[in-house]
């Protein structure tokens, strides 16, 4: 294991269970999640969630090579709700993602008039940090 590049993580909340915290009360979860580090780096997390009759199970896929200059590309999968498969995709390259959540953000400080993309530029360097801790909070979360 420890020649490997590939890290597996498993772990599960019974809710269901005598004894649980009433916030957790009737919520199952089962996470797997894979990470593979190289000059291509890759995660894959399988979440899987009930709360009495409800039930979503979905997949997330990362991918980048750290040599390209990118923040890759994230798939996410919706595999399933309530029993019933699903198959609804999305793929999210995260260098579009952060031009976009720029962009917001200057629209939302009053850069632009909404009718024309605003230009990165347009972020004044205390919004940027701010998004850049915010991400960074969303991104580090500790469950």
């Amino acid at each position: 294991m420890l020649n490997s590049n590939t890290l597996k993580v498993s772990f599960g909340i019974d809710g269901t269970k005598e004894g649980v915290i009433n916030m957790l009360s009737g919520l199952k979860i089962d996470v797997d999640s894979y990470v593979e580090l190289g000059s291509d780096t890759a995660a894959k997390v399988d979440l899987s969630v009930a709360l009495g009759e409800a039930s979503a199970k979905l997949s997330a896929y990362y991918n980048v090579n750290i040599h390209s200059g990118s923040y890759g590309t994230v798939y996410l999968t919706l595999n399933e709700v309530n029993g019933k498969p699903i198959g609804a995709r999305i793929l999210c390259n995260i260098n579009s993602t952060i031009d976009a959540v720029k962009d917001l953000v200057a629209v939302i400080n009053g850069q632009s008039d909404g009718t024309a993309t605003p230009s990165v530029n347009a972020i004044d360097a205390q919004t940027e940090n701010r998004l850049a801790v915010i991400i960074n909070k969303v991104l580090n979360l500790d469950f």
